[in-house]
């Protein structure tokens, strides 16, 4: 008995909240608000936009210089070696008198284009137009969700 109670009242709070739900009249603003907060073309055009950014950055990027290093390490351990033991590979003869060696390899590369026929400049220029046309792509698409909800919303007022 106590179950079908709590399952009634359950119910009957749900019911409750979800006519509650119904009865919320949207402002004007609120409805713009969502619209353009949810609208998926507009966010589509947002992420172009960001992209575009991104892609500014890598052609500012590429007019820096760029550096590599690396470097490694190595061990051989030969516990079972006798003192003065001598390897030939190919010309040359490597002599080792103790069980363990090291060894190590580094390196520091470094590279910059000095003049590229001014194409890191025009790559630039280019990806930084493109981002003021999609920042305008991005504020029409904006005014476009915003009309076509005041139409909508001016429709739906009796």
């Amino acid at each position: 008995m106590k179950v079908q109670a709590i399952i009634l009242i359950t119910a009957l709070t749900v019911t409750g909240m979800a006519a509650g739900a119904q009865n919320k009249k949207w402002t004007l603003q609120e409805c713009i608000d969502y619209a353009v907060e949810n609208n998926i073309s507009l966010r589509q055009s947002r992420n172009a936009h960001l992209s575009g950014l991104e892609d500014t950055y890598q052609a500012k990027a590429a007019m820096f210089p760029s550096l590599n290093a690396s470097a490694s390490q190595g061990v051989t351990n030969r516990p079972f070696s006798e003192s003065g033991n001598s390897t030939v590979v190919g010309s040359d003869v490597y002599s080792t008198s103790k069980a363990t060696s090291w060894s190590g390899n580094y390196g520091i590369n470094a590279g910059m284009t000095l003049y590229s026929g001014g194409s890191l400049s025009t790559a630039l220029r280019q990806s930084q137009l493109r981002n003021s046309l999609d920042s305008l792509s991005v504020e029409e698409s904006t005014n476009d969700v915003v009309i076509s909800i005041v139409k909508a919303y001016m429709h739906c007022i009796p």
